[in-house]
C-alpha cells in the first residue's frame, strides 16, 4: 500500500483572484519537495501585498526520535500490503509488526524508552490519521528556520505564530533558559533554540507578504487590536494555563477588566488608559493583556460593539446569520454560527439556537437566562 500526494501543478494560478489570506493546514509536510515550490509560488502569486499566510508543518527537533521508525512502518506497509484489506487493515498490521518487534528487542526501542509511548499513541489514533502522518511517500518534518528561509525566496516575512503562547518565551520557558536564549544574537537563532528548548514537533506559522516590515510597523497594533472575552465567557479567570505552568493574576485586576469588557470588545490601548493607573504601570497590564490572550481568556474581536437601545426588540444583525442559527436549530448537537462581534465561528448548540429564534421571533427586548453570551459575541442585537 503506498499513499502519495496529489500534485499542485494543476491549480489554476492563473485563473484565482488576489486574496488577503492564503491558509494550508496539514499540507506541507505531507507533500514533496517540488510541490513545497509550487505552493510557495502560488501564495506568492496570488497573496496581496501585507497579506498574510498561515503554514502549519511538522517541527524538529520534536520529531527526530520517531523519524526512524517512521522509515521502518513505511517499509512494513509496502510488505504488507498485498495482504491489506483497506486502510485500517494496513495500518493494523504495520503497528503490529511494531510491537512484536519491540517486545522481541529490538535494539532502538530498548535504547529510547519513550518510544512505548508513541507506539501506544499509535496504536490509538484512528487510521486514517496515522496513514496521513506516517505512511505518506514524501512525508518530511522540518527545522522552522529552513521553511522560513523557503517562504523568504517566496517574498514572504515570517510574523510570528498562530499558537499564541509561542510568541511569548516566558510563558514556554524558565527564567533562566529564556533570558539565556534572548541574548542570542539573530531572531533566527532564538528562534531555532526555542524549538529545542521544548522540543517542538508542530508550528503553526504566520508570514507576511512583503519585502520587509514596512506593512507591518505602519499599523498602530494597541489602537487597531481589539480584545474581549474568549467565546463570550460570563466570567474571566484569574488563573490560566500556558505551557510553562500556571498563570495567577490579582483579583482587582480581573474584575476591573471584565466590567470594561461587559458589552463586547475595546481597543488594547482603552484597555491599558483604563488599568493603569500610572503611566508606568502601563507595561505590565499590557504584558497581562496579551498574555490572557495567548492563553485564551481573551480573544480578538473584529469590531466593537455597540450598546443595545433599551427596550428594543431582538434582532439578527444579518439574514446570513439568521440562517445559520436556524441550521444550528435543527443539528443533532450544535451548529457554527459566524459572530459579527469576532469575525470567527461561535459554537450554538440545538436549545441554544431554538431559543434564539423564539425570543427574536416574539420581538423579545431581553434574551432569555444563559443566552447572553450570545449577545456579547453579536448573534442578535
Amino acid at each position: 500500500m503506498r499513499f502519495v500526494a496529489a500534485p499542485f501543478d494543476a491549480l489554476p494560478e492563473r485563473g484565482l483572484p488576489s486574496f488577503d489570506f492564503v491558509v494550508a493546514h496539514g499540507v506541507y509536510s505531507w507533500i514533496g519537495a517540488h510541490d513545497r515550490r509550487v505552493l510557495r509560488n502560488l501564495i506568492a502569486a496570488r497573496l496581496a501585498p501585507g497579506g498574510l499566510a498561515y503554514l502549519s508543518y511538522n517541527c524538529l527537533p520534536g520529531w527526530s526520535l520517531e523519524l526512524p521508525v517512521r522509515r521502518l512502518m513505511h517499509e512494513l506497509a509496502a510488505v504488507t500490503a498485498h495482504a491489506a484489506k483497506g486502510p485500517a487493515d494496513a495500518v493494523d498490521a504495520v503497528c503490529t509488526a511494531l510491537e512484536q518487534l519491540a517486545d522481541a528487542g529490538l535494539g532502538y526501542f530498548h535504547q529510547h524508552p519513550a518510544l512505548a509511548a508513541a507506539l501506544d499513541a499509535y496504536r490509538r489514533s484512528p487510521p486514517g490519521y496515522l496513514a496521513h502522518e506516517f505512511l505518506g511517500v514524501d512525508w518530511a518534518p522540518s527545522y522552522s528556520v529552513d521553511v522560513a528561509d523557503e517562504m523568504a525566496e517566496a517574498g514572504m516575512v515570517p510574523i510570528g505564530s498562530a499558537t499564541l503562547c509561542d510568541n511569548h518565551p516566558p510563558l514556554l520557558l524558565g527564567d533562566r533558559l529564556a533570558a539565556r536564549i534572548a541574548a542570542l544574537p539573530s531572531s533566527r537563532l532564538r528562534r531555532l533554540a526555542v524549538d529545542f528548548a521544548v522540543e517542538r514537533r508542530f508550528r503553526r506559522d504566520l508570514f507576511m507578504h512583503a519585502a520587509d516590515r514596512s506593512h507591518a510597523a505602519a499599523v498602530d497594533l494597541d489602537a487597531t487590536v481589539l480584545l474581549g472575552r474568549a467565546a463570550g465567557a460570563p466570567k474571566l479567570p484569574a488563573t490560566v494555563s500556558v505551557p510553562r505552568g500556571r498563570l495567577t493574576f490579582a483579583p482587582d485586576f480581573v474584575r476591573s477588566l471584565e466590567a470594561l469588557l461587559e458589552n463586547g470588545g475595546a481597543s488594547l490601548a482603552q484597555l491599558c488608559d483604563a488599568l493603569a493607573a500610572e503611566a508606568d504601570l502601563r507595561p505590565a497590564v499590557r504584558r497581562n493583556l496579551l498574555y490572557l490572550t495567548a492563553a485564551g481568556a481573551l480573544q480578538p474581536y473584529a469590531r466593537r460593539s455597540g450598546r443595545a437601545e433599551p427596550g428594543q426588540p431582538l434582532r439578527f444583525p444579518s439574514v446570513t446569520v439568521e440562517r445559520m442559527v436556524a441550521t444550528a436549530a435543527k443539528s443533532e448537537r450544535y451548529g457554527w454560527v459566524a459572530s459579527t462581534l469576532t469575525g470567527a465561528g461561535v459554537r450554538v448548540d440545538r436549545a441554544e439556537a431554538a431559543a434564539l429564534l423564539r425570543a427574536v421571533a416574539a420581538r423579545r427586548a431581553d434574551l432569555p437566562r444563559g443566552l447572553h453570551r450570545l449577545r456579547r459575541l453579536g448573534l442578535v442585537r
